[in-house]
């Protein structure tokens, strides 16, 4: 049960969620002290960032901005945050984007955060066959019918205050491709966001190992300063 795949596309996004609601973004010396944070790793303008006050519990301050053919946006709210990449090119952007969404809240106590990550692949194997040796348990009156199957895991890791959730499933964009989505979830979170996201890629190379997928190019990896 192996499978060799090329990325075509690949869609992340981190959320997090405060214990309480982080009102001191109310005050401006709060606003330009979250700014800061931003600021120069992204290049951002005050342009850049809107401000909703109708939304304030998850979308507060919001900023979107493209790099090369990475596209950035974030959501800031007061009681949570969203922030997805679509197509990132290189470790280090993910890795800045991690560590300035980390510091803005590093004296925050924080209930949970979540890693999804969305890739679609092109295969020259095809993934129907790869994904019948994964679920080859066809009920009989589906046995003429069946044109593709899916993939789903829910994996739990106590220890760490983890569980994954795994779904693979023929690409529907791409020609015979495969389509992979993992959510992580760490609930309550851990404290410590390098240890949080060295378990994170652990658990994503252990994932890749078992599940037999050989990735043709870079795997990207985030790492904190």
């Amino acid at each position: 049960m192996q499978i060799k795949v090329g990325a075509v596309s690949t869609d992340l996004s981190y959320n997090v969620f405060f214990e309480e609601p982080r009102f001191e973004f109310l005050t401006l010396e709060g606003q330009i002290k979250w700014f800061g944070y931003f600021r120069k790793d992204f290049s951002l303008t005050l342009n850049d960032i809107k401000v909703n006050r109708e939304a304030m519990s998850n979308n507060f301050f919001h900023f979107s901005k493209a790099y090369g053919k990475a596209f950035l946006d974030v959501s800031y709210g007061l009681e949570q945050v969203h922030a997805s990449i679509s197509n990132p090119s290189q470790s280090e952007q993910l890795s800045r984007l991690y560590s300035a969404l980390t510091a803005s809240f590093q004296e925050a106590p924080i209930s949970s955060q979540r890693f999804m990550i969305q890739e679609q692949f092109s295969t020259d194997q095809g993934a129907a066959s790869y994904l019948k040796e994964l679920n080859p348990g066809i009920p009989g009156d589906f046995a003429g019918h069946l044109e593709a199957n899916m993939v789903g895991y829910t994996l739990r890791y106590p220890e760490s205050n983890l569980t994954i959730d795994i779904v693979l499933a023929p690409s529907m964009f791409v020609p015979k491709g495969l389509y992979m989505h993992r959510t992580l979830t760490f609930t309550p979170s851990l404290g410590d966001y390098r240890q949080t996201i060295d378990i994170v890629q652990e658990r994503l190379a252990e994932i890749q190992k078992v599940l037999g997928i050989e990735y043709e190019g870079e795997v990207l990896h985030v790492s904190l300063p």
